[in-house]
């Protein structure tokens, strides 16, 4: 099967999303995803914040710590549990989701 670039998997059905179209989002919770993103940007747009596989692992963590742990608390405690039916109908589209398999995918 072929794979998929992570840019198109990510973009991948945004353009069916009407741009005038708006949700109303709790401020904390915004900044939190801002934060969360810049933190991700931080270390990894030089690599030398992450030389050997074990830099990688120790940033990434796990459910309990590290950037995966608060990936996972703003995907399903902050956001899972709070959007609208309907922002969540569009999530689970298969309109919303490539049909392609990322690279690290088997």
């Amino acid at each position: 099967m072929k794979k998929n670039p992570i840019e198109n998997q990510v973009f991948y059905g945004l353009d069916l999303i009407d741009e005038n179209r708006t949700v109303e989002v709790n401020l904390k919770n915004l900044l939190l995803i801002y934060k969360t993103i810049g933190e991700l940007i931080s270390f990894f747009h030089q690599r030398g914040h992450y030389e050997q596989i074990e830099d990688i692992h120790k940033y990434i963590g796990n459910k309990k710590g590290g950037i995966l742990s608060i990936l996972s608390k703003i995907n399903h405690k902050d956001y899972e549990e709070k959007l609208p039916q309907e922002v969540k109908d569009i999530l689970e589209s298969d309109d919303f989701h490539s049909p392609i398999l990322q690279y690290y995918k088997k």
